[in-house]
């Protein structure tokens, strides 16, 4: 009998009201049912359900049983729902619940000449003129206080960044600067994603990636990269105010470092085992703490020499899988999307999950990855930046857990398995409202400085297409495609030819390759042979404008 699509939208019995299947029955209680539960507290609420009378005593009494009290970190008030918590932060602490901007005390006259427009324009911005960090959800925002394009405090800055970093991230940099036009008007520009610094966010993942940014941003011209941003040549740059770092959070990068640095909420956590020491309290210099943890919970949680040599056998059986593709000398660990491998290598589930503090001190647990469950033993693992640590009971290590999809936290962990399965949070994206304007375009800007592009010469003609064609291989038995329940591989397509069709050249490219990477990399260098072509021809088109002298 075919499965039942519970989004399916259904009649209700009672009303009108058309509802998915796995929503009616709390529906028809909530709307249509005769019962009414009354708050035991004020007498006043009456609810159909019983969420809705427990939602309703957490948000007005904070009196739910079974719940440790929560404690505001300025005052020491103790609360029982993190609603009451919320609520005393807005109205006691003056604190925004859904708003990043916070309440600073700072002298604008100090930092800038005590010029009214000036000051007035600083006056709305000046919680970016502070350090301050952000941290939502899959990213960070860092701002930092930044008067002079001085690259020693460049470098601090993203060494703070780095230290504060919990996993490795992607990361980008953006000013907040003002400017001053001919007229005299200042106006502030802020730092945001669309004015970054680099074309494309950089990876930041260790002591080196780090010394490689610091040694880029040395080559780069901050200066014009934030006149650049002028709405027109009337502004002039005037002061450099605030520099920003966006990290985009990368958990999932290969699993195992040298060397991990720990913070002591876990190193001194008793139900975490960190596995960065030996017997000999002589520290791992390997990237094995995946096959370690996997060889930790077999022996009974007891490090030792034959403990040891059981994680090289892992290890090289791992390498052995991949048939010479893996270097074991410039092994950096296990990827996510290898993980099943090893799953497969050593016959257990693995589990991992990640962790943050709440405000209390305590940790929240979040999963990373769930397991297909197809092994009769488990392994649980805490993720740390790259580091994976060994839990031998999650629920010990956590007081909470929180959906990584749409931010609901439980306190117990049944609660919160049961969630996953059920959670459609997707993303949302909200319309800004408003009357629609046109942005000027480029011509239009030149055109404002005196210089005509005629209609015909403002579209790109240039172009090219390309289609590929592939071959079906049969799966074999060392093909690292798995059947599931639900899915039945019978072949892999490998593309194998490609042809490109471009006006910048006559006739067509064709390219054949048995070796599918070698085929993208000779497919790559056809498009940049047309795009250098097609730059050439544009530069020659536009030179006048290029070499014509702006008026004074």
């Amino acid at each position: 009998m075919p499965r039942q699509n519970p989004n399916e939208k259904v009649l209700c019995p009672h009303c009108p009201e058309k509802i998915t299947k796995k929503h009616l029955s709390k529906h028809i209680s909530r709307w249509h049912s005769k019962i009414n539960l009354q708050c035991p507290n004020c007498k006043t609420f009456r609810g159909k359900t019983k969420e809705d009378l427990d939602n309703h005593i957490s948000r007005k009494h904070g009196q739910l049983e079974n719940k440790d009290p929560l404690t505001c970190l300025k005052c020491e008030k103790k609360f029982h729902s993190h609603y009451s918590l919320m609520q005393h932060r807005r109205m006691a602490h003056k604190e925004s619940g859904k708003s990043r901007r916070k309440q600073v005390d700072i002298n604008l006259g100090k930092l800038f000449e005590k010029d009214p427009d000036l000051l007035a324009e600083l006056e709305p911005v000046k919680h970016l003129l502070v350090d301050d960090v952000y941290n939502g959800k899959g990213h960070s925002v860092y701002n930092f206080q930044f008067r002079t394009m001085d690259n020693k405090a460049f470098r601090g800055n993203l060494e703070k960044v780095y230290k504060d970093l919990g996993c490795a991230a992607k990361i980008n940099v953006s000013f907040g600067f003002i400017m001053k036009s001919l007229e005299g008007e200042f106006r502030y520009f802020y730092a945001h994603n669309n004015n970054t610094l680099f074309e494309r966010p950089v990876v930041l993942a260790n002591d080196g990636d780090l010394e490689f940014i610091c040694d880029r941003l040395d080559d780069e011209d901050y200066f014009e990269h934030m006149v650049n941003e002028r709405p027109n040549i009337k502004w002039r740059f005037y002061s450099v105010t605030n520099m920003t770092v966006f990290a985009y959070l990368m958990p999932h990068v290969a699993l195992g470092c040298k060397n991990a640095d720990l913070p002591s909420y876990i190193t001194r956590n008793k139900f975490i085992y960190t596995l960065t020491y030996d017997g000999s309290r002589n520290k791992f210099n390997d990237n094995f703490c995946l096959f370690r943890a996997i060889c930790f919970q077999r022996y009974q949680m007891q490090q030792s020499d034959e403990m040891e040599k059981a994680v090289t056998d892992l290890a090289n059986e791992y390498f052995e899988h991949f048939e010479g593709e893996k270097d074991p000398k410039r092994f950096r660990g296990v990827k996510d999307k290898e993980i099943y491998v090893v799953e497969d290598l050593a016959g257990v589930n693995v589990v991992i999950y990640s962790c943050e503090r709440d405000d209390n001190g305590k940790l929240v647990g979040m999963l990373s990855r769930r397991s297909l469950n197809k092994y009769p033993e488990t392994v649980n693992l805490l993720r740390y930046g790259r580091h994976l640590c060994y839990i031998e009971d999650p629920k010990r290590v956590f007081k909470q857990y929180r959906c990584p999809n749409c931010n609901t936290h439980f306190r117990k962990f049944s609660h919160f398995q049961r969630h996953l399965t059920t959670c459609d949070e997707r993303v949302k994206y909200i319309y800004p409202g408003g009357v629609y304007e046109l942005k000027k375009t480029i011509f239009d800007e030149l055109e404002e400085i005196g210089i005509e592009v005629a209609a015909q010469d403002r579209l790109f003609k240039n172009l090219a297409i390309y289609d590929f064609e592939s071959i079906c291989v049969p799966k074999d038995e060392d093909s690292p495609l798995r059947d599931t329940d639900t899915t039945t591989w019978v072949g892999q397509h490998i593309p194998i030819s490609v042809s490109i069709s471009s006006n910048l050249v006559d006739g067509t490219i064709f390219i054949c390759n048995a070796d599918p990477m070698q085929l993208v990399r000779e497919f790559c260098a056809e498009l940049k042979k047309l795009q250098e072509k097609s730059a050439r021809e544009m530069g020659q088109k536009f030179d006048k404008v290029f070499t014509k002298p702006l008026a004074s």
